[in-house]
């Protein structure tokens, strides 16, 4: 089991850590300006098929399959950025990943690929302490965070699905 220790940054880890917590806050800051700011507009069905269009119905982010329920509507330069609400503007998403970009711009989003592409090498490999410790996290993180959502995802009803149907065969 994982106890607390001091671990000392270094200076390099220091700036890193720095630089993302002034995003945060700008971040913040953004939003809070956001929520004066005039309405989003709401989007008509029309709208979300010239949006699919661009992309053969696929989000941009994650190329997942979607319909006109499913899509939503993200802004390629956010509100919070100074983009517009411009069809120029949009590409279709899914909720997830629409929900997991935030604000980033595609700066910041390649670096969070590049950073999770490390950890997730480093808990495959689980030979260092900081890959043992980063799985045992971030199990812990989603399984709260499953916790709280409202539906399951594909692959827990899948699972679900699956472990019913052999539990209906075996009695």
């Amino acid at each position: 089991m994982h106890k607390n220790r001091t671990v000392e940054l270094s200076r390099a880890g220091k700036h890193l850590s720095e630089r993302y917590k002034e995003r945060r806050d700008q971040r913040r800051k953004i939003r809070a300006e956001l929520k004066n700011a005039a309405p989003h507009p709401h989007h008509t069905k029309n709208d979300i098929r010239k949006c699919l269009k661009k992309t053969g119905s696929k989000c941009h982010l994650c190329g997942r399959r979607l319909t006109l329920k499913s899509c939503r509507i993200d802004h390629v330069k956010h509100r919070a950025r100074g983009g517009e609400d411009a069809d120029w503007n949009y590409l279709p998403s899914c909720a997830a990943c629409n929900v997991l970009r935030w604000q980033m711009l595609p700066d910041e989003i390649t670096e969070v690929m590049r950073l999770g592409v490390w950890a997730r090498g480093e808990i495959e490999r689980a030979t260092s302490a900081v890959g043992r410790i980063m799985a045992n996290a971030f199990a812990k993180k989603e399984k709260t965070r499953e916790k709280r959502c409202k539906k399951p995802s594909r692959e827990r009803t899948k699972q679900t699905m699956t472990s019913r149907s052999l539990d209906a065969g075996i009695q």
